[in-house]
């Protein structure tokens, strides 16, 4: 075994394995992102409605939701319910000075797909819903 560097050479190796196998998760994770974006229209209410901005990500995996779970076997409601689900855990991430505050935000976008977005929730899924990367934002 050679000594490079202060390290025996497997030891290294080792390492520079493991910092490549975390490099490539945080590319994958960062691809999978921006693919529910790249699909989504982000949270398209007429009101501007505050927390806007930061249930984006949840808005855009509620979009593709919508798009493909009837392919996927994921109801409508199921997909209201996940939209909220990831709604609250952001909220619950919250300063206790604006957790309230967020968790009413999510329960009226919540009420607001659920009673008025029936038309937007496709039957037929888009051509695009069988990639692999749709299985992450549903």
């Amino acid at each position: 075994m050679k000594y490079l560097l202060g390290f025996w050479a497997p030891e290294m190796n080792v390492e520079i394995i493991r910092i490549s196998c975390l490099l490539a998760l945080l590319v994958v994770e960062l691809v999978d992102a921006q693919s529910c974006h790249t699909h989504s229209n982000g949270c398209s209410d007429p009101f501007n409605m505050a927390f806007k901005r930061r249930f984006k990500p949840a808005c855009d995996k509620h979009d593709v939701c919508y798009s493909c779970g009837s392919g996927r076997g994921v109801s409508r409601a199921r997909c209201d319910q996940i939209f909220y689900n990831n709604m609250t855990q952001y909220c619950s991430g919250q300063r206790r000075s604006q957790r309230q505050a967020c968790y009413a935000n999510a329960h009226t976008y919540y009420f607001g797909v659920s009673a008025f977005g029936r038309r937007r929730y496709l039957n037929r899924p888009k051509s695009w819903c069988s990639q692999s990367w749709v299985a992450k934002c549903i």
